[in-house]
């Protein structure tokens, strides 16, 4: 038996399925490839924006110890490294801030046990302003911290830098 194939019968050939499916794919891989690139910027701005919440509440940090210290010592410099000691103004416990350029970590000491607060902190620069009684009066912090500083984030390394900066008065000398 013998089947013919009408002249106006409906179907697609196998040259117009292939020619279809190909052109579906090559639109299916574009859009692949926008939301991958879609998905890199979303990463790199996270990552920045993370970069900058910690370097913001670690510098708020030092700075709330600095306002309510009861006595502000300062010694170093950005080449070879701060140390802040002070006196709690609540209980008189002594704290320790430090940063070494070297390893570009800060820490924080009670003299007992040690915390990494940030790291990849590239610069860190301290200025100073005596109060009316002569001591430490008033404290400018300013910090460039490398993006994503290796935490979290997705782990992002795109070799940029955050520029964080600070001060406060010294309320024990005001």
């Amino acid at each position: 038996m013998r089947t013919r194939r009408r002249s106006g019968a409906a179907g697609f050939t196998l040259v117009e399925l292939l020619v279809a499916t190909a052109v579906a794919m090559v639109l299916l891989l574009g859009a692949l490839y926008s939301t991958s690139e879609s998905y890199a910027v979303v990463r790199e701005g996270d990552a920045r924006m993370h970069t900058r919440l910690l370097g913001r509440r670690s510098m708020e940090r030092l700075m709330v110890d600095v306002r309510f210290a009861s006595d502000v010592s300062i010694s170093g410099d950005a080449l070879s490294g701060w140390t802040i000691d002070l006196v709690t103004g609540v209980n008189d416990e002594a704290w320790s801030w430090s940063w070494s350029p070297t390893d570009q970590i800060l820490r924080v000491s009670d003299g007992v046990d040690q915390e990494t607060v940030i790291t990849g902190l590239q610069q860190f620069e301290i200025e100073t302003e005596a109060g009316p009684s002569g001591g430490v009066g008033r404290v400018v912090a300013r910090w460039t911290l490398e993006e994503n500083s290796g935490q979290e984030a997705g782990n992002v390394s795109t070799g940029r830098s955050v520029e964080l900066s600070a001060s406060s008065w010294v309320l024990a000398d005001n």
